[in-house]
């Protein structure tokens, strides 16, 4: 059942209502009889990435190292939305006659801001499915509102592009891992080998209504949850996790032209993972 009638089909509704005359019912009718809103132009735009990345390396016959940073700009096609990440890494390499090692380190840090969905609908699927009948701005050239929700006091003005304005959803996300390789040749059959990593993190998400949108003004007015400020919803995931190995490797050849060969291996790992979350919904901000 159409609960809210807008445009076009809220002049009709209100001339047969009695609310306006005729002389305004036709100016409605002319005015929106020309309305072709292009969505996707005003809510969306065209995409533009970069990505950046500066390595050195060297070293000798024996140690080689590599080192690295980077930078990478995703910036999606919604107006205002970003992802951006920083990286970062260092390798070491050693080789001698019995003893072979690696050790490596990895940091990368990203930022990310976007618009959370408004009543379920994301900007997408607003702009997919709007109709184009639908003025985005007032004829002074300001931004048009229009009621939304349901008739009555559940129904509130609502403007897309100020909804944009007033919501946001941020989040920033650490991570830190060193992993070592380690394998040394006991004689020319038996090798041991011991690796050993650890990765270390946390995410943090951060997403806003502010007091003048139109979800809190739906808490404010017909929930009566959020009697004055916005709201702000956080969550911090923290994450450890690690894993040692140690494994002796047997490799015997034998027989014309080493065609056979024996080989076997006997180890042992230990892993462990943590992960710590917490959630916040604060009303009042």
């Amino acid at each position: 059942n159409v609960t809210v009638w807008n445009g076009y089909e809220k002049a009709v509704m209100d001339y047969r209502a009695g609310v306006i005359g005729y002389d305004e019912f036709k100016r409605q009718v002319d005015y929106y009889e020309q309305i072709n809103t292009d969505w996707f132009d005003i809510l969306c735009k065209n995409s533009f990435s970069h990505k950046h990345t500066l390595s050195l390396s060297g070293g000798s016959p024996n140690i080689r190292y590599y080192a690295s940073v980077g930078f990478n700009d995703q910036q999606g096609v919604i107006r205002g939305e970003m992802d951006r990440q920083f990286t970062s890494s260092l390798k070491l390499n050693g080789s001698f006659d019995r003893l072979q090692f690696q050790f490596a380190t990895q940091v990368s840090h990203a930022y990310k801001k976007y618009t959370p969905s408004v009543d379920g609908q994301s900007i997408i699927s607003y702009a997919y499915t709007t109709s184009r009948a639908l003025p985005a701005y007032n004829e002074d050239g300001s931004l048009h509102f229009y009621e939304k929700g349901y008739a009555g006091a559940a129904a509130f003005l609502f403007n897309m592009e100020h909804e944009m304005a007033t919501t946001s959803q941020r989040s920033k996300d650490y991570a830190v891992t060193v992993t070592g390789n380690v394998k040394y040749r006991l004689w020319d059959c038996l090798n041991v080998e011991g690796t050993a990593s650890c990765t270390m993190g946390n995410l943090h998400r951060e997403t806003v209504y502010e007091e003048d949108s139109y979800t809190v003004t739906v808490l404010r007015e017909y929930e009566h949850t959020c009697p004055l400020g916005g709201e702000i919803s956080t969550l911090d995931t923290r994450r450890n996790s690690w894993t040692a190995r140690l494994q002796f490797n047997y490799l015997q050849e034998f027989g014309p032209e080493a065609r056979h060969a024996v080989h076997a291996s006997l180890g042992g790992e230990l892993s462990s993972s943590e992960y710590v979350t917490e959630e916040e919904t604060k009303r009042g901000y």
